[in-house]
């Protein structure tokens, strides 16, 4: 793995049901938000979405990383390692397909495994969270822009990847 485990080590943990870590809550903000600029019909894909993330996260209580010092900005734990295996791929000229995220995901899994050797990982949570990653990363691109933007290559990929999600998510 190519993670940076000294990250990890000023790190402190809490572990969280996800409906109440600072993850969840973020998200739900960036969906509340979300409706005052994106399209009625992707708006309902990204509702969708996060309640296929709660359903499945609904009964997994793991870890969430707090910023070292002061109050707790809890994020989903794999979150560093999707991003360096997503986002440079999504802003290509070989869009990350579903192929490509069912790697991350495994190697997402894979981390968890080691990073966290005291909690179980479903492939299903680690998909979970991976689409957690994906509706961020893409409300947090749109929310700069203002605008659910399908020319933006990184809006169009994510939102391709969240409307597809049954072909990279394990059932």
């Amino acid at each position: 793995m190519n993670v940076p485990f000294a990250s990890l080590a000023r790190a402190r943990f809490r572990v969280l049901d996800f409906e109440v870590s600072g993850c969840a809550r973020s998200l739900r903000r960036e969906l509340d938000c979300a409706a005052d600029y994106a399209p009625s019909d992707a708006l309902a894909d990204l509702e969708e979405a996060y309640r296929e993330c709660e359903d499945v996260l609904l009964y997994w209580t793991g870890p969430y990383v707090g910023a070292h010092g002061g109050a707790f900005a809890e994020a989903n734990p794999l979150e560093d390692l999707l991003h360096e295996h997503t986002t440079g791929r999504a802003h290509s000229s070989r869009p990350l397909g579903a192929r490509e995220l069912r790697v991350a995901v495994r190697r997402a899994r894979e981390f968890a495994l080691e990073a966290y050797p005291d909690w179980r990982w479903p492939r299903s949570v680690v998909a979970a969270l991976t689409l957690v990653y994906v509706l961020g990363t893409l409300l947090r691109n749109c929310a700069a822009i203002r605008r659910m933007d399908d020319d933006d290559p990184l809006t169009a990929t994510y939102r391709k990847l969240i409307t597809t999600r049954s072909a990279w998510m394990p059932t």
